[in-house]
């Protein structure tokens, strides 16, 4: 038994490299297109919308982790969309210190990607935040700057 499962282990150790050496594209390096990043972007945000109800932490997640790749990509319709969709989220869960934080992030990444539109919802995410937790000095700032 030893002696066959060493021949089949030896056997693999020499067929798979020449299977991958027969595959150019195995090895070789291909750069992804933009239309499979926002589609993956989408799915993403497909996919946090499906477990918001069920699982919301997972939801949570994929809501982050599309918001990264569209803030990378500066897809600004996706990442506004992934920005509310997330947002809503927060505060469906009641959770407004988080969702303050997460807008003043969304503050910080629209103006390093210099998008008005992304830099107004953040701002009015902001101050609908502040809004919820009482704080109306710093929401009427933030409405006004929105």
């Amino acid at each position: 038994m030893a002696k066959s499962s060493l021949t089949i282990a030896a056997a693999l150790l020499f067929y798979l490299p020449v299977l991958s050496q027969q595959n150019d594209k195995a090895l070789s390096f291909t750069p992804r297109d933009k239309k499979s990043d926002t589609s993956q972007i989408r799915l993403l945000l497909d996919e946090g919308k499906n477990f918001e109800n069920t699982n919301p932490d997972s939801s949570n997640y994929y809501y982050k982790k599309a918001t990264a790749i569209a803030y990378a990509l500066k897809q600004q319709q996706l990442l506004l969309k992934s920005m509310a969709q997330h947002i809503a989220l927060l505060n469906n869960e009641a959770k407004f210190e988080d969702a303050l934080a997460l807008s003043q992030d969304h503050i910080d990444m629209a103006n390093q990607l210099g998008y008005p539109a992304v830099l107004l919802q953040a701002y009015n995410e902001a101050a609908n935040e502040y809004e919820y937790l009482g704080d109306y000095e710093p929401a009427t700032e933030n409405y006004l700057k929105s």
